[in-house]
Formats: C-alpha cells, sequence, structure tokens
C-alpha cells in the first residue's frame, strides 16, 4: 500500500511537472524569433519590444484555385526605450519557404526585421481565427 502511494504521488508530480510548458519571452539579436498574435516578445540587453497586434489574412487557401496569391498583413508595435511605433509589412500567399522569401523586411529603430513565414497557412475548410504566428529574424543596422 505504501509502495502504490509512492507510485502515485511520484506519478502526478511527473504529470504536473510536464504541463507547465513556459513560453518564450525573450530572445537574442539574430535569432530565430517566434511571436504569436497578441503576445509581446522582447529582445535581451537591446531595450526592445516588439507586439504582434493584427493580421490581415487574405492568401490563397491550400487545396483551392485562386486568381491571386494573396498576402497575409501584419501589423507590429515596436517600443524602444520611450519610443514606440506601429509598423506594417507582408507575406506572400502560396509561399511556403521558410528561409525568408515568403516575407519582408522592414527597418525601424536601427533594427532590420526579416519576416520568415506567418502560420498556420490558411486551409478551405479550416478557420485560423487567433491562432496566428510570425516567424522573423531581428538584426541592427
Amino acid at each position: 500500500m505504501k509502495n502504490l502511494f509512492i507510485l502515485l504521488f511520484l506519478s502526478t508530480l511527473l504529470l504536473s511537472t510536464c504541463q507547465q510548458k513556459t513560453k518564450r519571452t525573450i530572445y537574442v539579436l539574430n535569432e530565430e524569433v517566434n511571436i504569436k498574435f497578441n503576445k509581446t516578445i522582447s529582445l535581451k540587453n537591446e531595450d526592445l519590444k516588439i507586439t504582434f497586434i493584427e493580421i490581415t489574412d487574405s492568401r490563397c487557401p491550400k487545396n483551392t484555385q485562386c486568381v491571386w496569391e494573396g498576402e497575409g498583413l501584419i501589423r507590429l508595435q515596436i517600443q524602444k526605450e520611450n519610443q514606440s511605433k506601429v509598423v506594417g509589412t507582408k507575406v506572400k500567399g502560396l509561399c511556403f519557404d521558410k528561409n525568408g522569401d515568403c516575407g519582408e523586411s522592414l527597418k525601424v529603430f536601427g533594427y532590420q526585421i526579416k519576416i520568415l513565414s506567418l502560420s498556420p497557412y490558411p486551409k478551405s475548410n479550416y478557420p485560423v481565427k487567433g491562432k496566428y504566428q510570425i516567424t522573423f529574424l531581428i538584426s541592427k543596422k
């Protein structure tokens, strides 16, 4: 009976530890960054914060035929020290490369932000809603 209690206790402890995933919010320059819609990340040692504030997705859904490939329009709020700026950029539709050919670059406060991807990609029978995430690189320019 005592061994059963110990086994149950250890199992419960293991399960609760597995469920406590922390979401990363601090990154460094020249590192691939992932940010979900309505979330904010920071750059270590740079006093820079980026918030993914808006998405308009007109990309042609997978498994459909479209006249135009569409695009994802992304708006970010960039904060550096006591300055704040809202900027917009695009991601091409029907583009699935992860090397940066699908997204635009923008320069703000001496940094270059290169959009690598916007996910998930829309499907004709799957509404994305608030599940968007962008992946990008930040470097100093």
